[in-house]
């Protein structure tokens, strides 16, 4: 079975099942929403399995971006070390 993850033009993401039974919530997408990455999975666990090893390299791009413009202390500090506990 085939799962389309959705974002918005706001960055918001919506991780639906391309099947008829879901038709209601493709509808129900903002306006300009397009598929950024979909996969065939075998049962429900699969698809979910299959969307966080898509997520977390996903995030370590952003994390790689962020290490190119940030100095790693400036976001790695712990709370306790910028005083905030």
């Amino acid at each position: 079975m085939k799962w389309e993850l959705w974002q918005d033009q706001e960055g918001c993401r919506h991780y639906i099942i391309a099947h008829p039974v879901a038709n209601s919530l493709r509808k129900r997408l903002p306006e300009g929403s397009e598929i950024v990455w979909s996969c065939e999975a075998y049962s429900t666990y699969d698809a979910q399995y299959q969307h966080l090893s898509y997520q977390k390299a996903w995030f370590r791009k952003i994390l790689l971006r962020i290490d190119k413009v940030l100095k790693p202390t400036e976001y790695k500090d712990t709370y306790k070390d910028m005083g905030w506990e």
